[in-house]
């Protein structure tokens, strides 16, 4: 494996690192908030961790499944896999999502779109005894109304010190969400952030 894509693969353990050291380090300094710990999914709730790692900025999103399409089960309908698409389609286009300071000479090196919507893992034993097929359908229910998106994007900024604004569009696109939990980490910064519709500022 070469040094990029190495980089690439150890990027989700980066990130879970700088948020769980931040969380960490936060407990014993108490003039600064704790980062929150990952909550329950809660419709029209969606969380940012951004996280400056040197010259890297890395971003991840983490949504219910409801609030990206509208659903949270395996799309059907063509209409349902034309909205997954397309929903898909624009978290993998991160300028639509994000748009950074320009003079902070940020440049989106990887991009890693994961999602729960249209993975059906519920395959199951039919050999299994009568009396578990009502513990069996409330699971697969549970299951399905708990499918969640994670985005992650991590950029290389030349000038990252210019870095202070970022402009949210996720309202724009899914407009079933009604707050942005945003936990923030930098050089400079460590903090806790609510955006609240119609806000679109993430500002440090």
């Amino acid at each position: 494996m070469n040094a990029s894509l190495l980089r690439y693969a150890l990027l989700p353990l980066s990130l879970y690192s700088i948020m769980s050291f931040a969380h960490d380090d936060a407990a014993h300094q108490t003039s600064e908030p704790a980062f929150r710990q990952h909550q329950a999914h809660v419709h029209g709730v969606v969380t940012y961790n951004l996280a400056q790692d040197g010259d890297d900025f890395l971003v991840e999103i983490s949504s219910p499944g409801h609030d990206v399409v509208g659903f949270e089960h395996p799309p059907t309908s063509k209409e349902e896999q034309t909205i997954y698409q397309q929903r898909m389609a624009l978290l993998n286009a991160p300028d639509k999502i994000l748009t950074l300071l320009p003079q902070a000479q940020c440049k989106i090196e990887h991009i890693d779109v994961n999602d729960t919507i249209a993975n059906d893992d519920h395959d199951h034993d039919h050999d299994h005894d009568h009396d578990h097929d009502h513990d069996h359908d409330h699971d697969q229910n549970e299951s399905h109304q708990h499918a969640s998106v994670n985005v992650q994007y991590h950029y290389h900024c030349g000038n990252i010190a210019q870095l202070n604004t970022i402009t949210s569009h996720w309202f724009e696109y899914f407009t079933t969400t009604q707050t942005l939990n945003i936990n923030l980490l930098t050089d400079k910064v460590q903090t806790q952030l609510e955006l609240s519709k119609p806000d679109q500022q993430i500002q440090w």
